[in-house]
């Protein structure tokens, strides 16, 4: 049976456990450096799904990355909170 996390998204145990393990356990960083395009990374800082410092390294390994974090926002902080990130 699907269960609700923090963030509001229904997922069930088996499928966010090797969500969360691909995810954990794959480096991106050689990928994220040859990006070579202006990059906008927005991400809320309270997000249970992927760290703040997730987001914090990547903008620091993505070439002309700006790093747009939103106060106490989830994770889809797009999706859930578009207001607030229109406006900014």
């Amino acid at each position: 049976m699907p269960e609700r996390n923090l963030d509001g998204h229904l997922t069930g145990f088996t499928a966010a456990y090797f969500t969360i393990n691909a995810f954990s356990e794959t480096d991106m960083s050689e990928d994220l450096k040859t990006i070579d395009v202006p990059t906008l990374i927005l991400h809320g800082d309270v997000d249970q799904i992927f760290p703040f410092g997730n987001a914090y390294r990547s903008s620091k390994l993505i070439p002309n990355a700006n790093l747009k974090v939103y106060p106490g926002a989830p994770h889809a902080t797009l999706l859930q909170l578009w207001v607030r990130v229109e406006r900014s």
